[in-house]
């Protein structure tokens, strides 16, 4: 994939506006969240200036996430960590941050990055796009902004000429594994742990 084709992917999406629960596009495009009230929000790339709200999310992730197999670092300076290592890792391949913004606030973010699999899987499914990390702040939830940035993943991931994409959830993370798997993701491997 060019830079070029990479310019392409990387446009943002249509603003969509969730009124009374129904959505109703503007510009373009089609929403799916369900909702009460009035909500619109834009899935962008993010930009500089959208750092430290970024890291701001990825520290709620942890927060959220610790409760589910206490590993998880909550202390603020890890959430520039750990953004920082997003921002290398899909930088080096092509992928993108993708931000909700609600035109106030960012409201989730999703890291998209793009790899080949092992020699081992089948070469008609070895590309792939990987969702590295999902969030959507507390307030926000239930309003379908998680299925439009996955929406905004897949499609930026179909025009990258990938084949496939993965997602990974922590075992007790119900709410997001319905989520995936509403969005039409199956179970694919499991990992173990062990703290030595």
């Amino acid at each position: 994939t060019s830079r070029r084709d990479l310019a392409a992917v990387n446009q943002p999406s249509p603003l969509v506006k969730f009124d009374d629960g129904l959505p109703v596009a503007t510009g373009g495009g089609s929403g799916t969240a369900r909702g009460t009230g009035d909500f619109e929000m834009q899935i962008r790339t993010m930009q500089p200036a959208d750092r430290a709200a970024v890291a701001a999310l990825l520290v709620e992730l942890n927060r959220f996430e610790n409760q589910f197999g206490g590993d998880r670092d909550t202390r603020e300076e890890a959430g520039m960590a750990c953004h920082l290592g997003i921002e290398a890792t899909v930088a080096g391949d092509g992928g993108a941050v993708l931000v909700a913004d609600d035109g106030s606030r960012l409201v989730g973010v999703l890291a998209l990055a793009f790899s080949d699999g092992d020699a081992y899987v089948r070469p008609d499914i070895r590309t792939y796009g990987r969702v590295l990390d999902l969030v959507v702040t507390e307030g926000a939830r239930g309003l379908g902004v998680g299925p439009k940035l996955l929406e905004e993943a897949e499609r930026r991931t179909r025009e990258a000429g990938r084949a496939s994409m993965l997602v990974g959830a922590l075992i007790g993370n119900d709410r997001a594994i319905a989520t995936y798997e509403r969005f039409g993701f199956k179970a694919h491997v499991v990992e173990l742990l062990k703290i030595l």
